[in-house]
């Protein structure tokens, strides 16, 4: 993890950026949140998720941050994604079917970051601590894990705070936003330097696996 200021003293090098006026960190850090933005649209900055799931409880509300899920788990196991098209053609009466475990998850005509579980959980999770944590401290049986990415930028408004990423995601994000200043249509514009930073994008997007 690093320091917001750390990352934006980062692009400034690439840049070549000599001005470390408060007006010019604040137009990068303009900058490096539109990154954030859209390489987690694009699946970047993938994290974890436990959820206490209850009893015939169908909807759970995601934190803010969640841009995309990709998978959900209940009880250690695997749900499939679907919409509420394909659900009407498997099962009539879906929405109050409570005879099986959950067996599907959708966001599909839901509320801004709103899980839907099909069908909704029958028992109540346990929140009893396990020894060792893994992957977490909190129990998950009968209960939800989600694996999702989240939107950076909404804690990257001071120099001083902290981005919980990893040094790899650190940098791609660093590279993006690098790129972003140095394809404006401004005097400073330097098309070969933003060149280079997409073909670093693409080397991390190979080799991480995302997108």
């Amino acid at each position: 993890m690093t320091l917001l200021s750390e990352q934006i003293l980062r692009v400034r090098d690439i840049l070549q950026d000599t001005d470390d006026s408060t007006t010019n960190g604040a137009k990068i850090i303009g900058s490096h949140q539109e990154a954030a933005q859209r390489l987690a649209r694009q699946r970047a900055f993938p994290q974890m998720l436990w959820m206490n799931a209850t009893l015939n409880q169908a909807l759970y509300t995601l934190p803010n941050d969640i841009v995309t899920v990709s998978h959900v788990l209940y009880n250690e196991h695997v749900l499939r994604y679907t919409t509420e098209t394909a659900l009407d053609r498997r099962s009539k009466g879906w929405e109050d079917l409570a005879s099986s475990e959950p067996r599907y998850w959708t966001t599909d005509n839901q509320n801004r970051n709103t899980l839907r579980i099909v069908p909704a959980p029958q028992r109540t999770g346990s929140i009893l601590a396990l020894i060792p944590p893994l992957p977490f401290i909190l129990d998950p049986v009968d209960n939800l894990i989600i694996f999702h990415t989240e939107d950076l930028s909404l804690t990257m408004n001071d120099a001083d705070d902290q981005l919980p990423t990893m040094l790899a995601w650190d940098d791609l994000l660093v590279y993006h936003t690098a790129r972003l200043r140095a394809e404006r249509e401004v005097p400073e514009q330097n098309l070969p330097v933003a060149t280079l930073c997409g073909q670093l994008e693409g080397m991390y997007r190979q080799y991480m696996r995302y997108g």
